[in-house]
């Protein structure tokens, strides 16, 4: 969702470029949690936020649903390998969601 930018921090100066999170190296059955941070970057309110990352492995802990515009929220992600790798995972992270217009009066 192109309203929408991901950072690795609450400040908003690091930007993960395409939305792609690195996991980087763990042991299999070991986890690894990674906060983002994503922001509405629109003048308008984003609903039925929905997020998606193509792995298995992976799973989403922690999602905001709606983002008022300009509000930063966290999203809690986890990765619990089932075999040792020796290179890190990096994951795309899909968004879709529906962006609210008030008509102008």
């Amino acid at each position: 969702m192109k309203d929408i930018k991901v950072y690795s921090d609450f400040q908003c100066t690091k930007e993960l470029e395409g939305g792609i999170l690195d996991f980087g190296i763990v042991e299999a059955g070991s986890n690894k949690i990674y906060e983002i941070f994503i922001k509405n970057e629109s003048n308008s309110q984003l609903k039925e936020l929905k997020f998606l990352v193509e792995h298995s492995e992976v799973k989403i802990i922690e999602a905001p649903e709606n983002l008022n515009s300009g509000e930063i929220k966290k999203l809690v992600i986890e990765w619990v390998p089932l075999v040792d790798v020796e290179e890190g995972l990096d994951v795309p992270i899909h968004i879709t969601g529906k962006k609210i217009i008030k008509p102008k009066l």
